[in-house]
């Protein structure tokens, strides 16, 4: 399932994130614990802004465009952090990058309830689907940072942001769903 898929991506961005953030800029950067503490507490803070503000974003643009956006932003995100020169850039990026991966899991689920007949089972798969990202991509960071550096091994997480983004269209609402959705409220609304 391709939504599954932008599920995993988005959580791995996220779940990097919040386990190499600090690690990396304390390491590539040679600063403190409080400075690596400061640079994880702002990707956390973009990605609780970003989960603040999305259902407003997503009324007003649509899944499909702020899933395109959320990965692009990402992927700048953590193209600045990656091999940033600076702790100034490694900020900003992990900035950028917590604000990106804000949306795209919960986006994900709730793609799955559309079809209130199928919801509990395509929910169930794409959850199941996206944790393996929580769980497997920190590790792999780990496991590429070891041959290579961390810095470069989180430039994985731009790749899997282009390919969500090249597969967002499939978080788009069909019509089915749609009319679906209508009548059931049109139904609610004649019982009461």
């Amino acid at each position: 399932m391709a939504v599954g898929l932008v599920a995993l991506a988005f959580a791995v961005a996220e779940g990097a994130g919040s386990n190499w953030v600090s690690v990396s800029v304390i390491g590539r950067h040679h600063v403190t614990a409080t400075i690596g503490t400061l640079a994880y507490a702002s990707f956390l803070t973009a990605l609780t802004a970003g989960r603040w503000l999305g259902p407003a974003v997503l009324h007003r643009f649509g899944r499909v465009t702020v899933l395109r956006t959320a990965a692009a932003v990402a992927a700048t995100g953590v193209a600045l952090f990656a091999p940033g020169p600076s702790t100034g850039l490694a900020f900003a990026g992990s900035l950028l990058w917590g604000m990106g991966a804000a949306l795209g899991f919960p986006v994900s689920m709730s793609t799955g309830a559309d079809e209130p007949a199928r919801a509990a089972s395509r929910v169930s798969v794409i959850t199941s689907i996206g944790y393996c990202g929580f769980v497997g991509g920190p590790p792999l960071i780990g496991f590429l940072g070891n041959r290579t550096t961390v810095g470069h091994a989180l430039l994985v997480i731009t790749v899997l942001m282009a390919l969500s983004a090249v597969i967002a269209g499939t978080t788009r609402r069909s019509p089915d769903s749609r009319t679906q959705s209508g009548s059931d409220t049109q139904a609610r609304t004649a019982v009461m």
